[in-house]
Parts: structure tokens; C-alpha cells; sequence
């Protein structure tokens, strides 16, 4: 809530001091903002239940099978607030779709989490090499 209010005030304060009973908007909030959540795995199941969790939470939710989805919905102009990524992906794991969205500099403020079933000890440092925000151990029955 407190995002959107400063997201509110910048908007309020380009108008140039001029009164808001000029703008269309003031019969309703300026902006409504929801977080955008790019989320990559190639169970299907977990995809459905995950992107029904966030939407009932208020997230804008993406939920792709694989990395190659990913890099064309970033390359499209899809920008997310935070990226999710299973480790285990067929053809691109999530640490290949990482390591190209930063050689790439698709998205140099994205918040990334990555999700793996196994929790190895080499996959948690490579995941901090990397610069994952966070590691989460996935599992469908804490939905």
C-alpha cells in the first residue's frame, strides 16, 4: 500500500500544481498498481496453483512451462516486479534463464527467487553467485 501511495503522489505531482478536479482521474485512485510475478516451471500443476495463490493475493501473474516462454514474454516487453523459476526445467534450467536475463540486462531490477524440490548445498551457492534473492524449497502440499 505504501508503493502505490508514493506511486500516487509522483503521478498527483507532475500534473504542475494544477488542481486535480482537472484531471480524469480523480474519480478514482490514479493508479492501481499489482506487482507482476513471472513464474517458470514445467509442472503444470504447480503452475496452476501458484498463479491462483498470488491472483487471490492481488498479483498480475505469468506462468510459463519453460525458459524459452520466459525470454520471449521478457523480450516482448513483459517486465515483471519479480521473477520465479524452478530450478529442474527441461532444456533451460532456472540458473541458464538467470544467467542469460543478466548477461542480457532484461531485468536489472527484478526481484528473482528460485525454487528447487532438492535444496543441494552447491545449488544454494550458485544460486547466491548468481544473485537470487532467495531460495525457496518447493512443495505443493505448503500451498
Amino acid at each position: 500500500m505504501e508503493y502505490k501511495n508514493k506511486i500516487n503522489k509522483v503521478i498527483k505531482n507532475t500534473f504542475d500544481g494544477k488542481d486535480s478536479k482537472d484531471c480524469i482521474a480523480k474519480q478514482q485512485p490514479l493508479i492501481d498498481i499489482k506487482k507482476k510475478i513471472l513464474f517458470i516451471d514445467d509442472d503444470q500443476i504447480l503452475r496452476d496453483m501458484y498463479s491462483a495463490k498470488f491472483q487471490r493475493n492481488g498479483y498480475e501473474i505469468k506462468a510459463v512451462a519453460s525458459g524459452e516462454e520466459a525470454l520471449n514474454l521478457i523480450k516482448g516487453l513483459y517486465i515483471p516486479d519479480i521473477l520465479i523459476t524452478d530450478l529442474m526445467i527441461p532444456i533451460m534450467d532456472g540458473f541458464s534463464i538467470f544467467e542469460t536475463i543478466k548477461k542480457e540486462k532484461l531485468l536489472p531490477n527484478v526481484i528473482a527467487i528460485m525454487l528447487t524440490n532438492k535444496g543441494l548445498s552447491e545449488e544454494i551457492n550458485k544460486a547466491k553467485e548468481l544473485g537470487f534473492d532467495l531460495l525457496g524449497f518447493a512443495s505443493a502440499d505448503k500451498l
